[in-house]
Formats: C-alpha cells, structure tokens, sequence
C-alpha cells in the first residue's frame, strides 16, 4: 500500500511544491491509481479508491490545468500516510519507544 501512494506524493509534491514536473509523472500516476484501486476493491477502502479516482483525473486532465485537484490528491495522499502505523515502529505518540 504504501509504494502506490508514495508514488503519488513524490510526484504532486515535485509539481506542488518545486514546480517540477517529473519526466514519467504520468506513467507513475497511472500505475498508483490501478494498484489503489485494486488494494481498495480488495479491502472495501474508500479512502483509496477515492485517491485512486481522484488520481486518474489528474492524469486525464493534466496536473497543469488542475492544480486544486493535485493540491486534494496531495493532502488524500498524506492524510493516508499519516493514518498507516506500521507494525513494530513507535510513533511519536507512543509511550513506548523500545524497538
């Protein structure tokens, strides 16, 4: 799960943020959108399938012509990360911090 959406992040932010628009952005974000929706259809997740969806029209329209909708995709993309907790790792919240 987390490639496809790291994927996204790299790319919108490059855009967002730097104004650089990556060589292969589109490939990168038609290859995050299939891979969400099919983790999303798998787990009944509406938060990737909204990513995903909101992913293809970036690629369909041009991130150019849209950047609200790369600015939405971009926080999508971020609030997801936020929410993973991956096993084993504390989080800054945690009490614990003992690996």
């Amino acid at each position: 799960m987390f490639d496809p959406i790291v994927d996204i992040r790299d790319v919108l932010e490059s855009f967002l943020v730097d104004e650089v628009l990556l060589a292969d952005w589109r490939a990168t974000l038609t290859s995050a959108a299939a891979r969400l929706e099919e983790l999303a259809r798998a787990w009944s997740d509406g938060d990737l399938l909204n990513l995903a969806g909101i992913t293809e029209q970036l690629v369909a329209k041009s991130m150019v012509s849209d950047t609200a909708l790369a600015r939405t995709a971009a926080d999508n993309a971020a609030r997801l990360l936020e929410q993973v907790r991956i096993p084993g790792v504390p989080r800054p919240e945690d009490e614990d911090w003992a690996f």
